[in-house]
């Protein structure tokens, strides 16, 4: 695990590296992978960085969030937004 999450605002979340030297290496890493990648549609958007943490974009709905809110209504995703989802995964 490469660390923690924290709510900070609507719209941002705090990653905290664990206190080990192998977590501080994973969230290294999850930050490099994070500046190559840039700016995509399909992933939370860095917006910051420092020693030991990394500040991201909050998704605002996660899949399984909108997948309870169809379930409460007895509703079924739309084929559309299946298949969206079934091509954001093999990106």
């Amino acid at each position: 695990m490469s660390g923690a999450v924290y709510f900070i605002s609507e719209e941002a979340v705090v990653k905290r590296a664990m206190s080990d030297d192998t977590s501080k290496a994973q969230l290294s890493i999850e930050c490099q992978i994070y500046d190559r990648l840039g700016l995509h549609p399909s992933t939370t958007a860095l917006l910051g960085s420092q020693q030991d943490m990394v500040i991201l974009e909050r998704l605002q709905y996660t899949l399984r969030h909108r997948l309870h809110e169809l379930r409460g209504r007895d509703e079924r995703p739309a084929a559309a937004d299946k298949l969206r989802w079934a091509l954001q995964i093999a990106e």
